[in-house]
């Protein structure tokens, strides 16, 4: 195919475009339009009436803006490590303790518990501690766009899969393109870390976060409401109950057999 025709496959890019920033990411008017619900304009931003952003933009998307959500908690977990020259995990352990215990102190059994995980936290680690906390809040920092990655693709395809019983007829590259523009709002949690706003913000996040779904989501499989409703609530519904069922009907057997 000649390069300079104006027909382009989808999903393939000549070799030099592989490095222009518009094939790994949505412009920032259409990330705007998903901050404000308007998930048409920013799937649809040509208003051909169907999903035009890529899956391969969402991924940029989705790794990009969790890299800049995890600069703050960055900070604050080497704030965190490094004095106390050990991983971020026990120096999150430690600190964390200390606060418990600084207001249910003088129960015995509480106190040794915290003294044990601090002394544990003040090990010495085979490595040099302040080289133990860079590292371990770098990988933590990396583990953000990781995590986000993980959840949308895990809870995308059984949202997918539900919304298929229910009569969608969108493919799975569209839908996953369209409900990527969620990481946008989500951007506010890497604010957790700061005092009072922090978590005021990272709950207004989850909560736009959600709703820039059921509106990416009810675009691509155009069910209606309840429907579309259905297809993101039955997924942790059922990560909730099956478990519970599970330890239940075990409880049940073990009971019958002591019988």
């Amino acid at each position: 195919m000649n390069q300079h025709t104006y027909v382009h496959m989808p999903g393939r890019l000549q070799k030099e475009d592989w490095l222009r920033w518009s094939n790994w990411m949505p412009s920032l008017d259409q990330m705007g339009a998903a901050v404000r619900l308007k998930v048409a304009d920013a799937v649809d931003p040509f208003e051909r009436g169907y999903v035009t952003v890529t899956m391969r933009q969402g991924i940029g998307m989705i790794l990009v803006l969790g890299l800049l959500a995890g600069v703050i908690p960055l900070f604050a977990n080497l704030w965190l490590a490094v004095p106390m020259r050990t991983s971020v995990p026990l120096a999150q352990a430690a600190d964390s303790i200390a606060q418990f215990l600084s207001t249910n102190g003088g129960y015995v059994p509480l106190d040794i518990a915290g003294h044990t995980v601090q002394t544990i936290a003040g090990l010495e680690p085979r490595m040099p501690g302040i080289f133990a906390a860079i590292l371990s809040a770098l990988g933590t920092w990396i583990n953000w766009p990781l995590g986000w990655l993980a959840n949308w693709i895990v809870y995308g395809v059984l949202v997918f899969a539900i919304a298929r019983l229910m009569g969608a007829s969108n493919t799975l590259p569209a839908f996953f393109a369209a409900t990527s523009f969620t990481a946008v709002p989500l951007l506010l949690t890497g604010l957790t870390p700061l005092p009072c706003i922090g978590p005021l913000a990272a709950l207004a996040g989850l909560i736009l976060g959600f709703a820039v779904y059921f509106q990416a989501c009810r675009f691509v499989t155009r069910l209606d409401s309840g429907r579309t409703l259905l297809c993101m609530l039955l997924p942790p519904a059922l990560v909730i109950v099956v478990p519970m069922l599970l330890i239940t009907l075990a409880a049940i057997l073990s009971i019958f057999q002591l019988g």
